[in-house]
């Protein structure tokens, strides 16, 4: 087996089925375009299954709390620990497109927030900013931020946003070469759903390793 990236042939075959280059960290799976699982991005020597059952619980409810102040409803955040990300593009068609917010954190947590947000929604928060659609998007995104920061005691802050518009099959490949950037690293998604089950959205955020320590003690 050889790595489509780099060439090499120190591989290892993963639990799911995919492949990881021990030399690029790419993951492919060999009879298909590649695709990111995410079971495979969690390493576990990182964290144990209870310390992410404990930190994907404490930013469920945090996210929960600064959605429900721009949709004005009830949000049930779901959490797809297992859902690779061909299954989070399944629930959109390839050619729908949505606005992707990428927040890029620092301090003793970093990594970046993705914020998927479809335009049936987008209303919403244009309506909470009362401005255009792109400054919209950057409030939201950045009040979200710290009132997950606010909730869950983080330490750090907010670098750049960059906002992407664009189908979602494009919008997937941004989020591959986001989570490419790093090694090893965890990947938690989560879905924004209303009490109607209406999706309003999804989050996926990408800790950098160095944050693996700190939010297991946060567990």
């Amino acid at each position: 087996m050889r790595c489509p990236v780099c060439g090499s042939r120190n591989v290892t075959k993963l639990k799911t089925g995919s492949y990881r280059c021990d030399d690029c960290g790419f993951l492919f799976y060999p009879d298909r375009d590649a695709i990111i699982d995410m079971r495979d991005l969690l390493s576990g020597d990182e964290l144990s299954p209870e310390e992410v059952e404990s930190i994907e619980e404490d930013i469920r409810t945090a996210t929960e709390e600064s959605l429900e102040n721009v949709y004005g409803e009830n949000i049930k955040n779901v959490f797809k620990q297992e859902a690779s990300l061909d299954k989070l593009s399944d629930k959109y068609a390839s050619e729908e497109h949505v606005y992707g917010a990428f927040v890029d954190i620092e301090g003793d947590i970093s990594g970046t927030i993705i914020l998927i947000v479809p335009e049936h929604s987008l209303g919403k928060i244009i309506k909470r900013y009362n401005t255009g659609v792109v400054e919209s998007l950057r409030q939201f995104s950045e009040d979200f931020f710290y009132e997950m920061k606010k909730i869950l005691s983080w330490n750090a802050d907010i670098q750049r946003i960059d906002i992407a518009y664009d189908n979602m099959l494009s919008m997937m490949n941004y989020i591959d070469s986001e989570s490419k950037k790093h090694r090893e690293i965890m990947m938690m998604s989560y879905e924004f759903l209303t009490d109607a089950m209406e999706n309003w959205g999804d989050m996926l955020f990408l800790p950098s390793k160095n944050s693996l320590k700190l939010l297991r003690r946060h567990a």
